[in-house]
């Protein structure tokens, strides 16, 4: 279990924003209009995003296409070295290619996957059942990411906003079940999940996690300072933490970015992680 501070703030008043940058190209709200859980705020036309993702696509296609040169290569180098008609070093050479395409379609699918996601965020609804209190812009504005497009007020609930290191974000998912306790009411913990993770850090090095109560008390207030307890995936070890990731190379590059900013660590072997889907691996 890990724990993390975070603050209280209220989850009534909220502003709508697009995570992603573009071109106004709807707008379906007024101030003072009552909105449903799930309706439509705005539309954003994310030309820019849009170019990026089809060049990504391209760049992935183009991946691909190495890789099984890169594969047809090795399997032939294999068969040549297994008649000794080629050296262990052309067999060598043929590896390193193949595993140099191979993480090179990984960081093109990685990219591709999260400008898909992004361009997903394209529309923008409500979170709940608010009101509008202010509109921010108006049809064929050009806007930046977390740029505010309305001002909403949802009610009377309140949420933890927590920083948590990007050594941990990998591991936490939204809806996973944490405990919550105040310095303020010693021995009183109160129980709540995560309901969003940040996309994007908001400090060096660290993501903003959401917390949602599942309970509610009228002594818990805004400003409050709040722990945040989360359980991990478990080592052996009390001052270890399992880091999941997609590739070596992803590793690699939180591993780098973590050294350059100072911190000091260990790191074990890695080990493949195996899905199963119908009792197959």
């Amino acid at each position: 279990v890990k724990v993390f501070s975070g603050v209280v703030r209220s989850a009534s008043d909220a502003v709508a924003n697009f995570k992603v940058s573009g071109t106004i190209k709807k707008l379906a709200v007024k101030t003072g209009q009552r909105l449903k859980k799930g309706q439509l705020i705005a539309v954003l036309e994310p030309q820019e995003l849009k170019e990026k993702v089809q060049e990504a696509d391209s760049q992935l296609n183009e991946a691909d296409a190495e890789l099984r040169n890169a594969e047809s290569l090795l399997e032939r180098v294999k068969k040549l070295f297994e008649g000794k008609s080629a050296s262990s070093k052309d067999l060598e050479s043929a590896q390193n290619a193949y595993a140099a395409a191979l993480k090179a379609k990984e960081v093109v699918l990685k990219q591709l996957q999260i400008m898909q996601r992004q361009l997903a965020n394209a529309e923008l609804v409500s979170p709940a059942a608010c009101t509008v209190k202010a509109v921010a812009v108006q049809v064929d504005d050009v806007i930046e990411a977390g740029d505010d497009i309305a001002k909403l007020n949802c009610g009377k609930a309140v949420e933890i906003e927590a920083a948590i290191p990007e050594v941990f974000i990998l591991n936490i998912k939204e809806g996973q079940p944490v405990t919550i306790r105040f310095d303020a009411m010693k021995g009183k913990r109160f129980k709540g999940r995560v309901s969003r993770l940040g996309v994007a850090a908001s400090g060096p090095s660290t993501f903003p996690v959401t917390i949602s109560f599942l309970e509610n008390s009228r002594r818990i207030l805004p400003g409050m300072s709040a722990l945040v307890e989360i359980e991990l995936a478990e080592t052996e070890e009390r001052d270890s933490v399992l880091v999941n990731g997609r590739g070596e190379f992803q590793l690699a590059i939180l591993i780098e970015t973590m050294r350059r900013e100072g911190y000091e660590f260990c790191v074990g072997r890695p080990q493949v992680i195996f899905r199963y889907e119908n009792g197959e691996q």
